[in-house]
């Protein structure tokens, strides 16, 4: 006994004092998380066909946790065998959506979802998608990549080529001296005062980088005032 005259815990723990139904739910989120990293691990490795069986029992076996909804996704848009479903894909991207707390969507997992609705043909709810994940930015924080890219292409999918520019600009502008820059509506201004900054968007794998080494050199060649290249 132990010195205040009280028995002593038993010899195996916490677990072994729980109650059999505590015990069973502890042993149940204990299997869930093997399930979601074994498959998380698997994803990584690129073997998304054999992480779908771990994300998918992990789903299963917890429904509210939205990263396993999200990765489940992923994998299943990028298997081969069965062929990638985008359709599940998007489902199960709105199912870990609609897990999440409002406003605390992950940007990632709806810049995903856009890029699957866009392939899909679904460009209006793509764009919604990639509209709300930019909403959540935290102040003075950058945009999101992946948001913002999906954004441009889904407005050009929709027609809407000049929100398409402004998209872009939006999310460029902040990472380039808004002084500095010229184009998106406004003339380029040169100087000693103001260095002139050349901005270029590579999109796509139609050209190589080395498209942008030879225009780089060309607006170096050509540009008689000093200027800095930003691709």
């Amino acid at each position: 006994e132990a010195a205040n005259g009280s028995a002593p815990p038993p010899a195996g723990g916490a677990d072994d004092a729980a109650p059999p139904a505590e015990r069973s739910d502890r042993g149940r989120r204990k299997q869930q998380s093997a399930s979601f990293i074994f498959g998380s691990m698997l994803a990584k490795s690129g073997d998304h066909n054999r992480a779908c069986e771990f994300l998918a029992k992990a789903r299963e076996e917890d429904p509210s946790d939205p990263k396993a909804h999200f990765n489940l996704a992923r994998s299943v848009s990028l298997r081969t065998e069965p062929p990638a479903d985008l359709d599940e894909a998007i489902a199960c991207y709105e199912a870990g959506l609609a897990c999440c707390a409002a406003g605390a969507a992950p940007a990632e997992a709806r810049a995903d979802l856009a890029g699957l609705l866009i392939r899909q043909g679904r460009a209006a709810e793509a764009v919604a998608q990639c509209e709300s994940a930019l909403a959540a930015t935290p102040r003075g924080a950058l945009p999101n990549r992946h948001a913002s890219y999906n954004l441009n292409t889904a407005l050009r999918h929709a027609g809407e080529q000049k929100r398409a520019i402004d998209a872009t600009w939006t999310f460029l502008e902040p990472r380039v001296p808004r002084q500095a820059v010229a184009g998106g509506g406004g003339e380029a201004r040169a100087g000693a005062e103001a260095p002139l900054t050349v901005v270029c968007v590579k999109w796509g794998t139609k050209y190589s980088c080395a498209y942008v080494d030879r225009l780089a050199r060309g607006v170096r060649r050509h540009l008689a005032a000093r200027a800095s290249f930003v691709c």
